[in-house]
């Protein structure tokens, strides 16, 4: 629970608010300012990178079945790898193909040190986990956020990322 307490002053007096149980989303839109300290200017995500190792299920994946544009592609055969990029919305994903590259381990464990998952923002995740087996992704059920109760549920990449998508 997030307890936050808000002190204004109005007119000589002095209004204290407090809000228990706040959801999480208030800090995805507000950043508290930290005393002293302005912090790194840091903006948003610029991309975030993946390996895979089939080049042509990677692409099916994330272009075909998920709808992300493809932005360019580069076949290095100096670091013996494909190189594509992909945007959808203001979300980009470079994703390096590198058949060597060693395999993810084995779920239900997704701790390993680095990327844990990647989120989806959806407006209705019934309505996605619909699309999913229309197009024959498998998916987790649907399940409920522990924190702020919204529709939650996991899917997973040729390669074995974890991914969700979330209300």
């Amino acid at each position: 629970m997030i307890r936050i307490s808000l002190v204004c002053q109005q007119d000589n007096h002095l209004i204290k608010i407090n809000l228990p149980a706040v959801s999480r989303q208030i800090f995805s839109t507000y950043t508290l300012p930290r005393k002293g300290q302005e912090g790194m200017k840091l903006d948003t995500i610029h991309h975030i990178a993946i390996i895979g190792h089939d080049y042509a299920k990677t692409r099916e994946f994330y272009v075909d079945k998920l709808g992300f544009d493809m932005l360019d592609e580069h076949h290095r055969s100096d670091k013996k790898d494909i190189l594509f990029n992909v945007r959808k919305g203001n979300l980009t994903l470079e994703i390096f193909i590198k058949e060597e590259a060693p395999k993810r381990p084995a779920l239900p464990h997704p701790e390993h040190t680095g990327l844990r998952h990647l989120a989806f923002r959806v407006t209705d995740v019934e309505e996605t986990l619909a699309e999913f087996d229309r197009l024959e992704i498998p998916h987790t059920e649907l399940r409920y956020d522990d924190f702020d109760g919204r529709k939650m549920a996991f899917f997973f990449d040729p390669d074995g990322l974890p991914l969700e998508i979330h209300e």
